[in-house]
């Protein structure tokens, strides 16, 4: 009976160590191991532990586990030969994907190769990290290849920035839809005669237009004027203020216009009667088209000599009104502001102040 018990003990132990291995094999536990048709089943825990259990059928039993372990582990007992019946041994020692059991299936994309089981997509302009997107400078696409299909760009057209030109030149076009804001020159103030109260008006303002541009195509040219800002004149009305536009260059547009301000009068000598210049008016082309503002008239108050104020721009700055007698007017200081007008002197001339040219910006 002790025999018995002592054999028991030593199934048992032999039952543990089965069922340790055939967990290590078991379906899902493990990616890397070989298929593996055993010669049998493991015997149940109770066909060792039974109270019935007869000292021949224990033997059979014990013979059926030996039989069951050499499959899984080989015969000769050492690790290198569990390795292979196990079908470890290859990958153990490569460490490669490709030796791996159940391995995951490789991804495919359009017209694609793989390369270590990245896909490795072409196109009709070249090949390389395609990875399916398209080619070129279409609009509406955030990421897109260049044309050799290998070096990423992204689509000007969803970027954000913007262009100031303060003179006359091109403008080429970055993003397939623009706004574009055009301001015309200020108008000058006017100048003095000399006479007495006689104070010179303040120049008038440009106008602004407002256009959205879409459909364009990026690369190409718009032509841009920007118009000159009217100059101070001594003893007469003041300069009229130059108009700013945009047009077709490789880019077929709208022609967009905004006009410039009229100049400031002077009294006596010169015309307009000592009142400001006129505003611009609305000019032409844009979905949004302003006119200016009219410069302050000269006050024509005895004493004090000041003349009229230059008109702000749409961006501000009109030009000071020259204050006392012979005073020069002030420029005007910001895109489109009109010039202030030349104080009274009394006896002579005084020069008004320069417009500020206009301005175009477009936007992105």
């Amino acid at each position: 009976m002790a025999m018995k018990h002592t054999l028991a003990a030593l199934a048992a132990v032999i039952l543990t160590l089965a069922l340790a291995a055939a967990l290590v094999v078991g379906e899902g536990s493990r990616p890397a191991r070989a298929q593996v048709t055993c010669p049998t089943t493991l015997p149940p825990a109770g066909n060792f532990t039974a109270a019935n259990t007869t000292q021949g059928q224990f033997k059979t039993n014990l013979t059926s586990l030996v039989a069951y372990l050499t499959c899984l582990l080989g015969t000769d007992g050492t690790t290198t030969t569990a390795k292979t019946t196990l079908g470890l041994a290859t990958v153990a020692t490569s460490g490669s994907y490709s030796d791996l059991w159940s391995k995951p299936t490789s991804i495919s994309g359009p017209s694609s190769s793989t390369i270590g089981f990245v896909p490795q997509w072409t196109n009709t302009t070249g090949s390389g990290l395609g990875v399916g997107l398209p080619v070129g400078t279409g609009a509406n696409v955030l990421l897109q290849l260049n044309g050799s299909g290998q070096i990423p760009a992204v689509d000007a057209g969803l970027t954000h920035g913007h262009a100031i030109l303060t003179s006359s030149g091109t403008h080429t076009i970055a993003s397939t839809s623009e706004k574009v804001i055009v301001i015309g020159g200020g108008g000058a103030g006017g100048g003095s005669d000399g006479g007495s109260l006689h104070e010179a008006g303040g120049g008038g303002s440009g106008g602004v237009s407002l256009k959205w541009l879409t459909s364009l195509t990026v690369g190409n040219t718009i032509s841009v004027t920007v118009g000159a800002g009217g100059a101070g004149a001594s003893a007469n009305q003041g300069g009229i203020g130059g108009s700013s536009s945009i047009s077709s260059g490789s880019q077929s547009i709208t022609t967009v216009t905004a006009n410039g301000g009229m100049g400031g009068g002077v009294p006596g000598g010169g015309s307009g009667n000592q009142s400001g210049g006129g505003g611009a008016s609305a000019g032409s082309g844009g979905d949004l088209n302003w006119g200016g503002t009219q410069g302050a008239n000269g006050p024509q108050a005895s004493g004090n000599g000041s003349a009229g104020h230059g008109a702000p721009g749409p961006l501000g700055g009109g030009g000071n009104m020259g204050n006392g007698r012979g005073a020069t007017g002030g420029n005007g200081s910001a895109p489109g502001a009109g010039g202030g007008g030349g104080g009274d002197s009394g006896s002579v001339a005084s020069t008004g102040g320069n417009g500020a040219a206009g301005i175009v910006i477009f936007e992105w």
